[in-house]
């Protein structure tokens, strides 16, 4: 059995597709998906916070942004859901494990988990930037 289709049908059938690829119907970006994490790994009231917004926004224009074409193709996957299609687990995973990693760099998510504090966000935590700071040190935020 042989499929026959026009140049038109083609091209008619390609417009249709790159319109409909054009209006996302669910659009989840790395903030969106983010917060989703965030939620699921410090509840939702931590989640809830407009410094978690922030904390992810910093995240995504300084980790997913600097990463060229591999962050755009990231972030164009997390928009169109891609996520809970089971497809690249173990890159979301990797992602997810390295939200966390910064969140709990960047924050006092341990105090606030420990006694309730309010979440304190000041700044994106860059390892590179400042080699010899450690924000878990008994001098940043008295945490040990």
């Amino acid at each position: 059995m042989r499929v026959r289709i026009s140049r038109r049908g083609l091209l008619a059938g390609g417009i249709a597709c790159g319109a409909l690829a054009a209006v996302p119907l669910a659009r989840e970006g790395t903030v969106e998906h983010g917060l989703a994490l965030i939620r699921r790994q410090f509840g939702p009231g931590v989640a809830a916070d407009p410094a978690v917004v922030t904390f992810l926004e910093d995240y995504a224009r300084l980790r997913i942004a600097k990463r060229g074409l591999q962050g755009t193709l990231i972030e164009t996957y997390l928009d169109y859901g891609g996520d809970r299609l089971g497809l690249m687990s173990r890159r979301i995973e990797a992602l997810d494990d390295d939200i966390v990693q910064y969140f709990v760099l960047s924050t006092n998510i341990l105090q606030v988990v420990r006694t309730g504090a309010r979440l304190d966000y000041a700044g994106f935590y860059d390892p590179y930037d400042r080699p010899c700071a450690n924000p878990l040190s008994a001098f940043h935020r008295d945490l040990a």
